[in-house]
C-alpha cells in the first residue's frame, strides 16, 4: 500500500481506507491510482457486460529488471 500511495501521490492509509470501504475516492484520486498501476505494468480493459478486468502487462522485480508478460 505503501508503494501504490507513493505512486499515486496519496497516503498508504488512503489506500486502506479504500480497499476496507471507509472513505469513498475522489475521480482525481481514481485517476491518479489507475495511472500508477498502468506505470506498473498493469491494462485495464473493458469485460464482458461491460465489467472493467486488469491484466498484468508487465512485473518489475526486486532486482529493478522488467519481465514483460505480452507483447505491447
Amino acid at each position: 500500500m505503501q508503494k501504490l500511495g507513493a505512486a499515486a501521490g496519496i497516503s498508504a492509509n488512503t489506500v486502506l481506507e479504500f480497499e476496507q470501504g471507509v472513505r469513498r475516492a475522489h475521480q482525481a484520486t481514481v485517476r491518479a491510482l489507475r495511472r500508477a498501476f498502468e506505470d506498473a505494468g498493469v491494462e485495464f480493459v473493458a469485460g464482458a457486460q461491460s465489467i472493467p478486468l486488469a491484466r498484468v502487462r508487465s512485473v518489475e522485480l526486486e532486482d529493478g529488471s522488467v519481465v514483460r508478460l505480452r507483447a505491447e
